[in-house]
């Protein structure tokens, strides 16, 4: 290699790690704000709004508090924070005089930065796919990581047929002295105290909100069986059991909001049981009420023993006014149940049996009224809840997870 090339192959590594600098020092930036609007919205009240909290697409605060904004507990914009700070110190040294310390720095932050633009792309999909909001911050650092990747790549001063002899140094110096190893177990428990610390601190800040949204739920007075037609996954992670009529309105405004919540989140399993409030079936109605929320509720348990509960079910929710003897007989027709399994279920004592269970664990769980929903068969409220209040529940199971 002439003097001349290698000249201006330093010269490329240097305007490199410049601009390398500077654009660290944004990422530093960026990733300090975010965490600063992670720990505001996840702790600091519901009052808190940060400024690019703009509308439900674009919406820092639902990203930086998912599912996805922690990794074992820590916030990723913390670890992001610590990243960026780590390839600055890196990249200054690069540029000085320790560069001899350091011969493999642009090697490192190469790696670094690819890694940084592939786990961009991942959490670029996870907002589209998953949570369905975007981050202004969160976008502004992947154009960083974008950035990031490009100058070290201009940057990198050692050849792809070496890197893996280049780390193969590194490593067996790292191990050389015993004083290194101690460093580098320093480092190590202070990586695992981090993340330790945070799994600490994020269940905590989970178990004080939870404790707060459920304050107006009663604690369940016996037991929840887990009996019942299932919505949405019957492998779901976070559970609630549903006490329902289907001609009760509140209950049809609870069950929309659970079907919708059921299509965003599939980790949801929802356990619905029949209450119907019609004097023909329950004995704690001693008048006229919901006529024929008996028959809907028998209706709707045949329907589930041609597994076709969940159909059946949005049928009437959606018809909820029409419901009536005519309705619900021409009801097995207009979804093509089978007729005659429909007519022996129907006249036969086994769904009596359910519907009457159902309404005696109702009776034993003291329920007044309908919707009422129980979380994780510990905790109840009688009454229709808002969406929002649904989807916090959510949201913090899963965190618990």
């Amino acid at each position: 290699m002439t003097v001349e090339s290698s000249a201006k192959r330093k010269k490329r590594t240097t305007i490199a790690l410049i601009v390398l600098i500077v654009v660290l020092l944004g990422g530093v930036a960026t990733a300090i704000d975010l965490t600063y609007i992670h720990f505001k919205v996840s702790s600091g009240g519901s009052d808190y709004r940060s400024f690019c909290n703009i509308n439900e697409t674009i919406n820092c605060d639902v990203v930086s508090v998912s599912p996805w904004a922690t990794l074992l507990g820590v916030p990723i914009s913390l670890l992001g924070t610590l990243t960026y700070l780590f390839c600055f110190v890196l990249s200054a040294v690069a540029l000085s005089s320790w560069r001899r310390k350091l011969p493999n720095a642009m090697l490192y932050l190469f790696y670094i930065s690819l890694f940084s633009i592939g786990y961009s792309v991942f959490l670029a999909w996870i907002c589209y796919a998953e949570i369905g909001s975007w981050c202004l911050m969160c976008m502004l650092l992947y154009l960083i990581n974008l950035l990031f990747f490009i100058f070290a790549t201009i940057g990198l001063d050692v050849p792809i047929s070496r890197h893996f002899k280049r780390f193969a140094d590194d490593f067996r110096w790292l191990f050389g002295r015993w004083t290194r190893i101690l460093a580098g177990l320093v480092v190590l428990a202070g990586v695992i105290g981090l993340f330790g610390w945070g799994h600490f601190h994020e269940q905590s800040i989970l178990e004080q909100k939870l404790a707060q949204i459920l304050k107006d739920f009663e604690p369940v007075k016996g037991p929840v069986s887990g009996k019942g037609n299932v919505l949405g996954n019957p492998e779901g992670e976070v559970e609630f059991i549903l006490y329902s009529d289907y001609q009760c309105p509140f209950c049809r405004q609870m069950e929309l909001v659970l079907e919708e919540l059921t299509e965003k989140y599939p980790q949801i399993k929802i356990i619905r049981k029949e209450l119907p409030l019609d004097q023909a079936c329950n004995p704690m109605i001693d008048r006229p009420f919901h006529p024929y929320a008996c028959m809907a509720s028998i209706y709707a348990k045949c329907a589930g023993h041609q597994d076709r509960f969940a159909s059946y079910h949005h049928y009437l929710l959606q018809n909820q006014k029409k419901i009536s003897p005519t309705f619900l007989q021409q009801s097995v027709k207009a979804l093509r149940l089978d007729a005659q399994k429909m007519d022996a279920c129907l006249t036969g004592p086994d769904v009596r049996t359910e519907l009457r269970a159902d309404i005696t664990e109702a009776m034993g769980l003291k329920i007044p009224g309908t919707p009422a929903l129980v979380v994780d068969r510990s905790h109840l409220v009688v009454g229709a809840i808002s969406k929002d209040v649904v989807e916090k529940i959510i949201q913090f199971k899963l965190n618990e997870k």
